[in-house]
């Protein structure tokens, strides 16, 4: 049971059927075992933010493969062997991953910084605290207003933190140098929903793909991300294999232990 059908919880749940699919094929004992997946969302719909049309083409490739998403419902009680719903139903359950929400640090609230109803740190759209001159907050811990969405925050992503934290280097300089600070312009690019091998949802400057077109962009784009050429190099040529033979299902060595980063 996965409960939070925002990005984290569609995709890994996703995925971890996708790996258990393949899995089954090469274990023929396991196959008469019972597998049951649910998703839990409170919501009426899962990741919203790419459009309806895609978030219910997702939903219709995730419950034609056996998942079954219960919406407009939350987890009112979980104990080792089930899971009580807010609907009273109570559902057996073995393994519970629980990806609702996305909270700042337990910190944040103790910093006496003014705070927003999601215990956020309210800033400007420069990113400098309210009511407090040098103190700039960004990421997950801040309020940072989305020029895409006005009245709204950024959603809690690297895509977007990681061009705050740029700008927020460069707005201390400009204040350091007495000149002024430059406010988050920063638009989302697009949005991808990984549903698995080959098989995704995608919206690119207002274009939208499915299945292995999605998947494509979507693993360019976050192989573009990875930091260092070398570990790049590493992952593009394990991806390029994994297009031509069938996913692994167990881990050999340091495999699943990558070595630090060259600094």
């Amino acid at each position: 049971m996965f409960v939070g059908g925002g990005y984290a919880g569609a995709e890994a749940l996703a995925d971890v059927e996708d790996r258990v699919r393949v899995a089954l094929r090469l274990y023929p004992s396991l196959r008469d075992e019972r597998l049951r997946w649910v998703l839990i969302e409170a919501t009426e719909a899962i990741f919203p933010e790419i459009g309806t049309r895609l978030a219910a083409y997702a939903m219709r490739e995730l419950i034609a493969r056996g998942v079954e998403l219960r919406l407009g419902t939350t987890v009112a009680e979980a104990s080792r062997e089930a899971i009580t719903l807010s609907s009273g139903e109570r559902v057996p359950c073995a393994t519970l991953v629980w990806t609702a929400g996305v909270r700042p640090a337990p910190i944040v609230r103790r910093l006496g910084l003014p705070l927003d109803e999601r215990n956020r740190i309210r800033v400007d759209a420069t990113m400098a605290v309210e009511g407090l001159d040098g103190v700039w907050a960004v990421g997950d811990a801040a309020a940072v207003p989305d020029p895409a969405r006005p009245g709204l925050a950024c959603p809690p992503t690297s895509q977007h933190a990681v061009r705050q934290g740029r700008l927020v280097g460069q707005n201390v300089l400009h204040t350091l140098e007495g000149r002024r600070a430059e406010p988050f312009r920063c638009r989302t690019i697009g949005l991808f929903v990984d549903l698995g091998r080959g098989k995704a949802v995608a919206s690119v400057f207002g274009v939208q793909f499915r299945r292995f077109p999605a998947w494509f962009l979507g693993r360019t784009y976050h192989l573009s991300q990875v930091p260092g050429v070398r570990r790049k190099g590493r992952i593009a040529a394990d991806w390029a294999v994994g297009l031509v033979f069938r996913r692994d299902v167990a881990e050999l060595g340091t495999l699943g232990h990558p070595e630090a980063l060259d600094r």
